[in-house]
């Protein structure tokens, strides 16, 4: 906490002396103060994950190289949507999970029966539904490491705190932002 009162801090004064304005708490999408609400979050918090994640764009992907397993897969986007939702976390979570899709041929007079899996991650391009998710892995992230400093260098980094301490200030700092905007 002691972090993040330093940044309030450093952000009123910085804003007092530019004279700059923030985004305000009514333009935080409705879909977010929802997900945010069901889960028991700050909703400035998923804000400033948000805005700093994916600018708040609803249809952003992040493409990589990934890894060998992703390469071998096929795999060519990383993570999706507003708050950057890997498929595979999501689906530790349950909000996104893989059909089997099973369809019977015939080839050369036999019928054959061909299985493949697909994953439903453009699903993870729906606002609402990704909100959902971001909101309950920071509620599951808080029962586990019970500090805003932890959780959000846990949301990046994958369930576990690792030290991207960049990350966490960007967030804490337009966490800040959106805090004193409310009170002015």
């Amino acid at each position: 906490m002691k972090l993040l009162n330093v940044l309030l801090v450093l952000v009123l004064v910085s804003n007092n002396a530019l004279g700059s304005k923030t985004d305000n708490f009514s333009r935080i999408p409705f879909y977010i103060l929802n997900a945010a609400s069901a889960y028991d979050i700050d909703a400035d918090l998923m804000y400033a994950i948000c805005s700093v994640e994916s600018k708040c764009k609803a249809r952003a992907l992040n493409r990589n190289d990934g890894t060998p397993e992703e390469k071998a897969a096929g795999i060519k986007v990383k993570s999706y949507g507003l708050f950057q939702i890997k498929v595979s976390t999501a689906e530790m979570v349950g909000f996104v999970s893989k059909t089997v899709v099973t369809t019977k041929k015939w080839k050369k007079h036999k019928e054959v029966t061909e299985t493949k899996t697909v994953d439903n991650s453009d699903e993870l391009l729906n606002p609402i539904t990704n909100s959902l998710y971001a909101a309950k892995l920071l509620a599951k992230l808080y029962k586990k490491y019970h500090s805003t400093e932890k959780v959000i260098s846990a949301y990046n980094a994958g369930h576990y705190i690792k030290s991207n301490q960049d990350y966490v200030f960007k967030v804490l700092k337009r966490y800040a932002e959106l805090k004193i905007d409310k009170r002015h």
